[in-house]
């Protein structure tokens, strides 16, 4: 019979029909245990002075009062007395007839009410979910603060409701039989009154679920609106960041540019400082040679001079012979004289430019030094700048990423069929949740548009790992070749497979790039189809 109901049983509209649900008995049990509290606690009589009307009560009706179990039972005894007026009118027959009212509401609210609220949280339970094991490899700060949520409040509910049902299971020892009942009536009214305390202490955390549930997918688009904000505060940092560097980059350049310049000035002045020296070798070694010959005309001259001097005989013609030869030495010696003094201003000349030449290249040095720093300077700036791009792109690829997983969070969460999901088949992780891919409706969008167009688009989308161009030459020959065979084989067909293969191949095939290499096409109107029928907030 139960399979038969479960059979019949319809699953709830909508989220909002569980939650209004779980609303309406949370405000039953408040106010009727609340009416309990207040009405139904004051102390009523005397056990003693009950005990003897009870016994007269079941000698008027042929009973015994040991047979009579519990209040129901008694309290249909007090009924057939309604038209014995010397019996209803004693105080003890109004006082017991209000322990018998009493008995029936708490049971009311022990076991109605509580079965109601029990029942509120196992829908709660199974259908107002956070879905935080499909979106867990985001790590959304939305999602796990629900669930979080979701965990603290049912612990909270099976807690309170555990205790109930133990308080429920010590009021049990004194229900039975009437006698105790009445004689321990204060006992019984304390578990009545733990009863609803404990019941009441349910009311928080699930009415705290139900109005965090209301509100998570509303959160959900704040969440989206503040990824898609810090998306586009992270493209406005690249752009500038990637100017930066381009401009770096440029004074890179240059900076190279001088250095190479530096670098081949310093090597002319080096060859110019090694000519100096081999020119300094070759002048000394000619001074060495002009000393050494006028040294060897000097001891000449002295040795013609001595023989003039110790001539034997007075021959002019000998006289004549060693004056002349004495003469042409001295000029000899004057003119190596004069040589060497030619030589000693050149190498004094040769000396002062060769010193100059050198505080040249010292100070072309240290521009060169100076080059060098402000060019490793530069090229570290450069490699930072492009380790910032590199990582607010990363940063943007992730956003791009957990906005589709919050997008399709909200549109699981919004839609009615989700409900009915779970009614027929359970929350199953990644079948319950899973989306309307929004990649596929692009490219439904782009095979119409596209036309001839679709090798230009295929050469323009970006792969990771990177294709060269010969390949995806290769990869549209593949393509049209294998679409020859088919009938009717349009562009639009060509289109899907090539986009098909695109997301195949390339790792990190998004929306946000096939948008890009449309717009590099030329192919606006396709942008902001997608734009308008896929992507909801436009914000690409």
């Amino acid at each position: 019979m139960a399979a038969g109901s479960r059979q019949l049983e319809a699953p709830p509209a909508s989220l909002e029909v569980v939650r209004r649900k779980a609303m309406v008995a949370v405000h039953t049990m408040e106010r009727e245990t609340d009416v309990f509290l207040d009405r139904c606690t004051a102390p009523l009589g005397q056990a003693d002075n009950w005990l003897r009307f009870a016994q007269s009560v079941c000698e008027y009706c042929g009973k015994k009062l040991a047979d009579v179990r519990d209040f129901k039972q008694f309290d249909m005894l007090l009924i057939r007395l309604k038209d014995d007026i010397d019996m209803t009118s004693q105080i003890e027959y109004r006082q017991l007839k209000k322990v018998c009212e009493r008995g029936r509401l708490f049971d009311y609210i022990s076991f109605r009410l509580r079965n109601d609220i029990a029942g509120a949280h196992n829908n709660l339970l199974k259908y107002c979910l956070s879905f935080e094991p499909d979106f867990r490899q985001y790590d959304l700060n939305v999602v796990s603060e629900f669930e979080n949520g979701l965990i603290e409040w049912n612990t909270q509910i099976i807690n309170s409701l555990s205790k109930v049902d133990q308080l429920l299971d010590d009021a049990d020892l004194y229900k039975t039989p009437i006698s105790s009942y009445l004689t321990q009536l204060d006992s019984v009214t304390f578990y009545m009154v733990e009863v609803c305390r404990t019941l009441q202490r349910t009311a928080e955390p699930l009415k705290r679920w139900v109005t965090a549930d209301a509100a998570y997918a509303t959160k959900v688009q704040t969440a989206i609106n503040a990824f898609n904000r810090r998306k586009l505060e992270l493209r406005d940092l690249v752009h500038q960041v990637e100017f930066k560097r381009d401009q770096l980059g440029l004074k890179l350049k240059r900076r190279a540019f001088v250095a190479a310049r530096l670098q081949a000035q310093l090597v002319k002045l080096r060859d110019d400082r090694r000519l100096y020296e081999n020119r300094k070798l070759a002048l000394n070694e000619n001074r060495q040679r002009a000393e050494a010959e006028m040294q060897r005309k000097e001891a000449d001259l002295e040795d013609v001079m001595q023989k003039l001097l110790t001539r034997t005989s007075n021959s002019p013609t000998v006289f004549d012979q060693l004056t002349a030869v004495i003469e042409t030495l001295r000029c000899d010696i004057w003119s190596l004289e004069a040589k060497l003094e030619t030589m000693d201003e050149q190498a004094g000349s040769l000396g002062r430019e060769q010193h100059t030449l050198q505080k040249y290249i010292d100070y072309v040095d240290g521009q060169l030094d100076d080059s060098c720093k402000a060019y490793d300077q530069a090229e570290a700036r450069v490699l930072k700048l492009q380790r910032s791009v590199d990582s607010m792109k990363t940063e943007e690829r992730d956003i791009i990423h957990k906005v589709a997983a919050l997008k399709r969070l909200r549109e699981v969460k919004l839609s009615s069929d989700t409900v009915k999901k779970i009614f027929y088949y359970g929350y199953i992780p990644g079948e319950t949740t899973k989306p309307t891919d929004e990649m596929e409706e692009a490219f439904k969008i782009t095979a119409i548009d596209v036309g001839k167009d679709w090798t230009k688009l295929y050469q323009h989308l970006p792969f990771v790992p990177a294709r060269d161009p010969l390949q995806r030459t290769r990869d549209l020959e593949v393509i049209d070749r294998n679409s020859r065979r088919m009938r009717n084989c349009g562009f639009r067909i060509l289109t899907t497979k090539c986009l098909e293969k695109w997301r195949r191949v390339s790792e990190e095939a998004t929306l946000y790039d096939l948008l890009t290499a449309l717009k590099t096409i030329r192919k606006l109107d396709t942008v902001r189809k997608i734009l308008r029928k896929v992507v909801a907030d436009g914000q690409f």
